[in-house]
Formats: structure tokens, sequence, C-alpha cells
């Protein structure tokens, strides 16, 4: 997958980098972008990424003196004068050129500021989108093979508050070749509060290729078009850059550094729920001196679950096995850590995903697929252990296409892509494949720009189509997250891609990015791949996807992403990430795409799968969602429950619940076996009472696994209707209704009571329906004379006979009050007097007058009025009753009556204490 590995500083920016960020907005932008996709690589998808274990200077260079071998390559202290060097910019160092990387912005040697002491090397930015980077490419960075190093320095910054200054790092060859997957950035380096600071960057690498030769380092000034994603949606939607920045950089140090190697028990990085396991440690280079390697467990709130020691002799380099206790179902961190004497020397840390047993479904299809970004390098063992474990059916990989099909990157290129494939289609896992624009200097970030703007586009694409084309069916034209930022695509364009297509495949599909908030092309004979942004929150997500629900011939892709980064708690995130997909998945969206929940990473020293923190809910919830179809949507009080069935013989399926505003205790009928699973895998029994399943729900969504989804349904669509009456309209006739979502016949009789004082007809009514069919019985209501206003639960029973014996209860209410005028009554003691206030708010769009009284028992009745209340005002009547505390706990009756009219409200209310 070629992931850059970074530092925790750089998680946003992993977060949030798609190469397209910067076009549309200036040139310069895409040529930052395509310098740092050249030079480093990166990859487009947005999973998250496990924090990269280092070393810090001042730990290297005190291992230095106990370690021989850890030694010291370069330092790059710009003190050059007296080498001879009275230029204005350090030897060895050359400017890189292109769009978006100005020459009239410039380096030199600042003789006035320096870290240990001057002088220093300074980068200046002058003007809108400008960004400069120098390299030092020179031979005398030769390194070993097999062996390890650490690149660590100090910047200091002015202006920057947009901008970031950062260190990057690769590894080449000897014919000067990048070497896949080898690329690293520092941290990103923004102005302080305090003035004139100068901050630590550290870069770790690994020479693992045989072939590494040399270490190549870049020193950039970045406007944030190149790490921060721009969303044209957010309501800050402004594009801020640094006009005038400047960045200095001092005692740059490339140092050898013990090898240390801690890989976990599996190439996936998953152990079994509750079983142990061993991790393997690997260190030499620290000297003849014996040392400690302290291994310690952390669960996922970062708290230490177990630690271990260990005593290794001088120069043994024999693997240690360190255990991995068993551990309950969740994501947790392996740290291992050298000591020499006192100091610790290296550090070294890896992600362990421990994963539960879940129940066995049988998967129906790909509902959902997950994004793979651009895949350069990874054991393709644990990769495949990663996507069964995610019931995967699809995925997407990222394929720029090639310009020079001979070049030494590009075979590499082809042939890593080559052995993915036929790795996917052992694990009858279909490819979706996703054009991008070559990955050169000046390409423009997206592929509809490339296809416009680059005429002989089809001799890019023809190669790639030569050497895969045959292994891939399915074809998206560029990236979401890049595409929906630019010009939408035309469907002469996309008509010309898809000619080009079918001289290498049959009959290709193909896939147009584009935003779920913007109406669709017409004409484009193409599948939409909805981008849905990462902004809309849960709630507001299903009225955006509500062009999924209507007619079409084709029906949409939906690309769903991690919320976006605010301010929530791991919990929290995780819980609005699992209520994103299940919200998605509900619609009628042909695919729902996520970026792949992992990453390859080197925190252990050595590449590595690394599973994110959502890693093991996901894989609960992605088990359940791909092996059901959307059946409806069940509101359970303050609580949700989005439904789906199982196979069509099958009639129980499940449902994913949760609590709308926070913790809930609701009651529902969804059949004798209903069990609950939280997204860790942990089961627990739901108490019944006479068919009716209490469940508790939070925000945290739950699986509710065994639901009896026509039983469900039924009583999801009962309904009383209306559910108000007006006070004054003793005659009036609600209707009950449901639905029968049973696959055959249902029989049954339908009971209903009321208040004894109330006329209500029929009592009792049979029926019989076909599937799908409803029933809706108006109700002859007759209420009391002077009523006072009430919310009325009636006692409703449906007891079905066939297709099985059940009986199912329902409470709704009926409110008897009136319309667009609110009355409120308050009691009060004023000493030994009573005091009731009568407010009346109109709400209604005219004018209205009404008489009001107030009835207290053994009291004369007191009346007012309210005279030509103007709509949206409120007015309030205050009744007195002195030496009426004998009267406490009894009930006043207080009302209002129009005056030219028929309405009327009475109310009662308790004499308080």
């Amino acid at each position: 997958m070629g992931w850059i590995a970074k530092s925790a500083g750089l998680r946003r920016l992993r977060a949030a980098w798609t190469w397209r960020r910067c076009v549309g907005e200036s040139g310069c932008a895409a040529a930052f972008r395509l310098a740092l996709v050249c030079i480093l690589a990166a990859q487009v998808t947005e999973p998250a990424q496990a924090q990269l274990g280092r070393n810090t200077a001042d730990q290297i260079l005190a291992a230095a003196a106990e370690a021989p071998r850890a030694t010291q390559l370069k330092l790059f202290d710009f003190d050059e004068r007296s080498q001879g060097n009275y230029e204005d910019t350090p030897m060895r160092w050359t400017q890189l050129g292109g769009l978006g990387l100005p020459g009239h912005c410039r380096g030199r040697f600042d003789d006035e500021v320096g870290h240990s002491a001057p002088p220093s090397f300074r980068l200046d930015v002058h003007g809108v989108g400008a960004n400069i980077a120098y390299e030092y490419a020179h031979h005398d960075l030769i390194i070993e093979p097999q062996a390890d190093y650490l690149i660590s320095g100090f910047v200091r910054c002015r202006g920057l508050f947009h901008a970031r200054a950062l260190v990057a790092a690769y590894v080449v060859d000897r014919f000067g070749e990048r070497l896949s997957d080898s690329e690293r950035v520092s941290e990103l380096v923004a102005d302080t509060e305090t003035p004139d600071e100068w901050q630590r960057v550290e870069i770790p690498i690994s020479a693992d290729s045989r072939g590494a030769f040399a270490i190549r380092i870049q020193l950039w000034v970045l406007q944030s078009a190149g790490w921060k994603r721009f969303d044209r949606h957010s309501p800050d939607a402004i594009r801020r850059e640094d006009v005038q920045a400047t960045a200095w950089f001092d005692d740059l140090r490339v140092i050898r550094v013990p090898r240390a190697r801690l890989m976990p028990p599996d190439p996936s990085a998953m152990v079994a729920a509750h079983t142990a396991a061993r991790l393997r440690f690997e260190v030499n280079g620290v000297g003849e001196r014996s040392f400690e390697a302290r291994f310690t467990v952390l669960d996922p709130d970062g708290r230490e679950r177990t630690r271990h020691g260990v005593i290794i002799a001088g120069n043994d380099q024999k693997p240690v096995s360190v255990p991995f206790p068993a551990q309950p179902p969740g994501r947790y961190r392996a740290v291992a850590e050298v000591f020499v004497g006192e100091e610790r020397v290296l550090r070294r840390e890896i992600v362990i995903a421990v994963i539960p047993e879940l129940p066995r479904r049988n998967t129906l299809g790909a509902a959902i697929s997950a994004d793979l970004g651009l895949w350069q390098a990874g054991d393709l063992g644990g990769l495949s252990q990663l996507l069964t474990e995610l019931s995967l059916r699809e995925v997407k990989v990222h394929l720029p296409l090639i310009e020079n099909v001979d070049a030494l990157e590009s075979v590499r290129q082809i042939r890593a892509w080559g052995r993915l494939l036929r790795t996917l289609a052992e694990l009858r896992i279909d490819t979706v494949g996703v054009l991008r624009p070559p990955l050169r200097l000046d390409a423009p970030a997206t592929l509809h720009e490339y296809i416009r703007r680059e005429p002989r586009w089809r001799d890019a694409l023809s190669p790639l189509l030569a050497q895969i084309g045959g292994q891939v069916h399915r074809w998206q034209l560029g990236v979401e997250a890049d595409e929906v930022l630019t010009t939408a695509w035309e469907p002469a364009r996309v008509a010309a891609i898809r000619d080009q297509l079918r001289r290498y495949v049959a009959v290709p599909d193909l896939l147009v990015p584009a935003s779920a908030l913007d109406p669709p092309v017409e004409g484009l004979g193409a599948i939409r791949s909805a981008l849905v942004p990462d902004a809309v929150p849960s709630p507001a997500l299903a009225r955006q996807l509500e062009f999924l629900l209507a007619p079409a011939s084709q029906r949409d892709w939906l690309r769903v992403s991690p919320p976006a980064d605010r301010g929530l708690r791991r919990l929290d995130r995780i819980a609005e990430y699992a209520r994103r997909l299940t919200i998605a998945r509900a619609t009628d969206a042909a695919r729902v795409c996520i970026p792949a929940p992992f990453s390859y990473e080197s925190s252990g020293g050595a590449p590595a799968w690394t599973p994110a923190e959502e890693f093991v809910p996901l894989r609960t919830l992605m088990h359940f969602l791909n092996s059901g179809r959307p059946a409806g949507v069940m509101r359970l009080g303050d609580g949700i429950a989005v439904l789906f069935a199982g196979s069509d013989e099958d009639t129980t399926g499940f449902g994913v619940a949760w609590g709308r505003h926070g913790a809930v205790a609701v009651e529902a009928y969804l059949g004798g076996q209903v069990r609950q699973l939280d997204l860790w895998g942990s089961v627990r029994s739901i108490p019944q009472a006479d068919g009716l399943a209490r469940v508790e729900l939070g925000p945290m969504p739950v699986i509710l696994d065994g639901v009896d989804v026509p039983l469900a349904l039924l009583q999801s669509s009962f309904a009383l209707s209306p559910n108000y009456v007006e006070s004054h309209e003793r005659h009036t006739q609600p209707t009950l209704s449901f639905t029968n979502h049973f696959e055959e016949r249902v029989d049954g009789v339908l009971t209903v009571r009321g208040p004894s004082d109330w006329s209500l007809t029929p009592r009792s009514v049979e029926f019989s329906l076909a599937p799908g069919e409803p029933l809706q019985r108006a109700l002859d209501l007759v209420i009391p004379p002077r009523q006072p206003a009430v919310t009325q639960p009636l006692d409703v029973t449906i007891e079905l006979r066939e297709p099985r014996s059940v009986t199912l209860r329902f409470a709704p209410e009926l409110t008897i009050g009136l319309r667009d005028i609110i009355v409120e009554l308050h009691t009060s003691w004023d000493g030994d007097t009573l005091v009731l206030d009568q407010s009346l708010r109109n709400a209604s769009a005219a004018p209205v007058s009404f008489g009001a009284f107030c009835d207290v028992p053994r009291r004369a009745r007191q009346e007012s009025q309210f005279l030509d209340v103007p709509p949206g005002e409120t007015r309030v009547r205050r009744y007195t009753f002195s030496d009426a505390r004998a009267i406490r706990g009894q009930r006043i009756r207080a009302g209002v009556h129009e005056i030219r009219g028929d309405r009327g409200l009475e109310q009662l209310v308790d004499v308080p204490e």
C-alpha cells in the first residue's frame, strides 16, 4: 500500500492528504503535490495510521557512547566558510523547481541565526501559492543495506501560520532509482507562541532492501494545500496561505542506530480473543555490553496491561520470544524498549488487533468494499487474512497511468500490481481499478484534468491496460476526494475513455466520482461513485442520501469515510463512523466503499500490517452488514434500529441499533431468539416479558442478532393518525393502521379499549392481510362533555393467528387539546393565598378572544378574559384565593372558551402542598 510511515505529528496529514487538494486552486499546488508524489510516493486513501516508534536524537547520541556501532554518518551544521564555501547556499544542496516551486523563492545561509551556533540554512517563500524545496543527493550519504538510520534536526519558523516546514527523506539504489516504500516525512512544523523557538524533527529510516545504497534528504516549506484537505462544502471554505514566511534548518544529523525488530505473531497482526500469543523481537548493533529489553502491552486507552523484562547478552543476535497474554477484543499496542545501563537507546512499537469469534453468517455479496489506495508493497499473506476477516468481496486499487513503461519504477509497480491482483483473484475478491494521473512532477492532480490537458493520454492508459486490463473489469475515473473539487466529467470524455477500455476489456463497467450533495450529470452512461462529505453528521446523513431512494436505472455507489476531526474522543469517533456506515448501507446504494482500516507501517522496525483503531468494531459491523439486505428502519422511542433481512428462507435477520440522545431503555417485539452484541463481539442476553424484549441503547451502535424482521416491521408500521383531537370536536374518527411484512398471509384480530366514559367503536376487528397489504381501520370516537385536556393512552392488542400465534400490545397516545392556542396553568402559594396564573399564547395567524374561568373547590368561580390577543403574543391572567390551605391536594378546573366561536379547553391542576 506504500503508505508513508510518519510520526504522530503527521496523523492528520495522512488522514487528510489526497493529492488533488491543490489543483483547482492554483497550478503551483499541483507542482508540489506531484513533487511529493514523485519523491515520496504517497498514497491517497485515508486510513488512520499508527504512530511510528522512533528514537529521539538525544537518546541516540547517548547510546553512541555505549554502542560503538551506533555512528554518525553526516552532520549538517552549515558552517561551511572554513571549507571555502562563500556562496549563498550550502554545498551540494539543489533547489527543486517546477510549477508551484517558483525560482524567486530562494534558500541561503543565515549568518545571524543558528541552533547550536550560526549559521543555519534559511528558506524564504514569497507570493501566493509559493513553496520551496531543496534536496541533498550527494554520494556521501551511502548506507548499508539491512541497517537502521535516524535523521534528526532542528527547525525554526517565522510567519508559518498556514504553511508548514518539514524534512523528507527516501532511499535510492546504486542507479539513483528511488526504492518503493522508503519515503519518510518528519513532523510538520509551524510558528509557535514562543518567539524564535527551535523545534526538533526526526525521521527514522530502515534500509530493508538489499539494493539500498544511499539516502536523499529534502527540506520543504509547504503551503496548506499540500497537507490539508480542502472541503468546498465546509461553512468556511477558504484556502488560507502564508504569502511571506521563513524557516531555518540547522544541526541535521544522519546517524546509524541499533537495529531492532518487533514483529507480531501473525503477518496480519491479528490474534484471537482470550488467546495467548508470542511476539518476536530481534536486536543487534547495541554493542558488547549486556542490555535490558522491556516489553509492555497497552490497551486501547493507553493503560498498561502487562510488563515483561529480559536481560540479553551483548552481541547475542538470537531472536527473543515475547509473551502476549490473552486479552479481550480490542486494539492493543506492544512496545519494546532497549536500555543500556539507564539509557534508553531505542523504542519499537506495533499494533495487535485482538478479534472476537463472531457467529457464522452467509455473506450475500459485496455490499461493502474497501479502498486499498495506491498499492506499492505489503505482505500478501497478511493482507489476505485482513480482507477475509472484513468479509470483503470487492476492493478498489489505485492505478496511476504509465507514461514510461520501460522505467525501472514502472516495471516494479506493474509487477507489484500483478501479484496483488492474482492474490485477490485467488480470494475471489473483485477489483475496481481506480485510474489516476501519472506520478510525475508536472502532471495534473486529477484524472479529469489530465485527460483534458494531455492529448496523448491514450498512450499512458494503454500500457496499464495491456499489462493488467484482463484482470480488472470495473474501472473508476479518478479518486472521489480529488475529482469532486474540479469540473464534473463530460459525457464525451467518459465515452472516449470507455472506447479505449474496450480495446482491452470486453464490457467495462465505469464509475464516475461525484459528490453526494451535487445533482447527477445526465447522459454519462456510467455509475456514480458519490462521496459522502465527512463533515456531515450521522443525524443529517439520511436526509442527504434521500436521492438514493428515487427510482433509477443504475444504483449509485457511496464512498463513506471516518467522521471529520471535530475533537471527537476515540469511542465517540468509532460510534459516529459505525452510524454513518450503517445509514449508508441502509440506502439503496449498490456499494458502500470505505478506506481500508489498516496500513503498512514500520513502527516495529520492519514493515508490518497495522490495524486502525476502528478495525475491530468495523470487522464486527461489516460481518453483519455484508450478510443482510436492508429491510427498514424501526423507531424505538428515543432509539432507532436499522433492520436487515437474511436469506429468503429465513425470517430472522438482524438490526443495528443506537440511542439518538444518549442512554435509553426501549421495548420492542423482536422475536424469541434475539440477542445483543456490541461492536467488539461481546454477547449479552436480552430480557423478555410477554414477548416484549427490553433493550438498553446508547450512542454506540449494537447488533441485535436473530431479530424476527417481519414481526419487527409490523410493529414499526403500527400507527394511530391523527393522534391529536380538538377538545371542542367531541365526535372524531382517528385511524389505526399497520402493514403485513410477512411473506405470507396474516390472519388475526385487532382489539381496542379506551377510558370507560369514552364511546369507542368498533372494539374488535377481524383481519386477513396478504403480504404487503396494509390494514386501515377508522375508530368512531365520542368524548364526554367538558373533557379536560389530556394525553390518554389507548389499549390496542393485535392477536396474530397465522402464520404463527403472536400477541402484540400497543399503547398509542391520543391527545385532547386545542391547536394553535397554548394554554398553561401555574400554581403557587403567597402565604395562605393560593395563586393560579393562566397564560394564553396565540400561535395562530389571526387575533383571538377567549373568556376564561377558574373553579376551586368550595370557592366561587372567578372569571376573566383574553381579548384581541394578536398572533404570537402571550397574555397572563391571575386568580387568587385567600385562606386556601384547607384545599391542599385537591384539583382546580380552569378553562377558556372562544367568545365568537366554538373552541374551548378545560384543564385540571392539583393544588400544591
